[in-house]
């Protein structure tokens, strides 16, 4: 799975009294595919920069779709990209997950008034990712799920899309663990710059829905 389709996972379904839960949901699918980008080695996020590294085909229509639209683009600053809805492969992960039996839409956004709705139909693999969550959020984390956690507690819904598995964990301590990790790897370095982006971005994105 991809970083982006687990966090497509989490927060298929709004979850409590949170405003702009698509907003939310756009960028962080957005910061994930940067961060699956950047592990395949196809950019480089430095500071507020985006740098493409290979235009090589990923083999995940999802990664084309973005990759495609940051070669196009003659701004490559990182808040910038997280702006850009047409950078967003919301579709493609949709489309992904559901031929693979994932996951299936329930209800759209209407009027801009109320979030769209998405079911997991496979809970096999929700499940296996749940247990996986709690792992990481008991410090027990690879440094993929590191970044699905890091990237939904931007957006501040760790608590909605992980109501049981974070459970009695404070975030403090989540953000202790994420302060742990997150220059020990180039990735970790990429996502830090991404949920910064995502932090800046998301009032703006917000206001304007």
């Amino acid at each position: 799975m991809l970083i982006c389709e687990d966090v497509m996972i989490l927060l298929a379904e709004p979850r409590g009294m949170i405003e702009n839960w698509d907003a939310r949901r756009q960028w962080s699918l957005t910061a994930g595919a940067l961060c699956d980008l950047e592990e395949l080695g196809a950019i480089a996020i430095e500071g507020k920069q985006v740098r493409v590294l290979s235009e090589q085909a990923t083999g995940h229509a999802a990664l084309e779709t973005i990759l495609t639209r940051i070669v196009d683009r003659r701004d490559r600053k990182l808040p910038s990209i997280l702006r850009d809805s047409a950078a967003c492969p919301l579709e493609d992960i949709i489309e992904g997950l559901s031929a693979r039996g994932v996951l299936e839409l329930k209800s759209k956004s209407r009027f801009g008034l109320l979030p769209s709705r998405y079911t997991v139909t496979d809970s096999t693999v929700e499940n296996n990712l749940r247990a996986a969550m709690t792992n990481t959020l008991h410090g027990r984390g690879n440094r993929h799920h590191l970044s699905v956690l890091a990237i939904i507690n931007s957006v501040e819904v760790v608590h909605q899309a992980l109501k049981h598995e974070a459970a009695g964990v404070k975030d403090r301590e989540i953000s202790a663990l994420l302060e742990d990790v997150k220059d020990s790897s180039t990735m970790m370095s990429a996502l830090r710059s991404s949920t910064r982006g995502i932090g800046s971005a998301l009032p703006a994105i917000a206001g304007g829905m």
